[in-house]
């Protein structure tokens, strides 16, 4: 039995080694979205996410993605997906992924992601895709345009759902 344990470690422990990243999934929630000044009055967080609660404009709100990142490591990004309720015929929710230095200075500005077409009962999913990039420490935010509410209801942004490998 010892000599079979002894045999069979070395093939587990190379399985395990060969074994790829797991994904993990962070959830951050449309309420943790601020407005820009122009839009301080329409967004309005809620049960649903951030909204725009005003009839004549859109709003554009900004989104802190932030993940754990190891002492001296980066983190495998590998997509973002946004959930809204979109109510506007006419406009889409969507957003932009942007990375930035230390700075506040736009290294990256990835995909933008969009509702297209709007004027949708249920929530939508749209995915930023970013194919894997290492977020390295670097600030990330979403900035989100929300349009402006109809006689069908309030547009929201609901969540986004973080995807990486670790």
């Amino acid at each position: 039995m010892n000599k079979l344990l002894a045999a069979a470690l070395p093939i587990l422990g190379l399985v395990l080694a060969s074994a790829p990243a797991s994904a993990r999934v962070t959830t951050i929630s449309g309420n943790a979205c601020t407005p820009t000044n122009d839009s301080i009055n329409c967004a309005t967080p809620g049960q649903w996410g951030m909204g725009n609660a005003c009839n004549n404009a859109a709003v554009t709100v900004v989104c802190p993605i932030t993940l754990p990142v190891p002492t001296g490591g980066s983190v495998p990004l590998t997509d973002i997906t946004f959930w809204a309720f979109d109510r506007s015929g006419s406009d889409d929710v969507f957003c932009d992924l942007h990375m930035t230095d230390t700075s506040g200075n736009d290294i990256s500005t990835f995909n933008r992601a969009g509702t297209n077409g709007g004027n949708r009962a249920a929530v939508f999913a749209e995915t930023i895709g970013v194919g894997s990039i290492s977020a390295n420490g670097s600030p990330m935010f979403a900035s989100c345009h929300i349009p402006a509410s109809t006689s069908s209801g309030f547009s929201h942004l609901v969540t986004f759902k973080v995807t990486t490998n670790d």
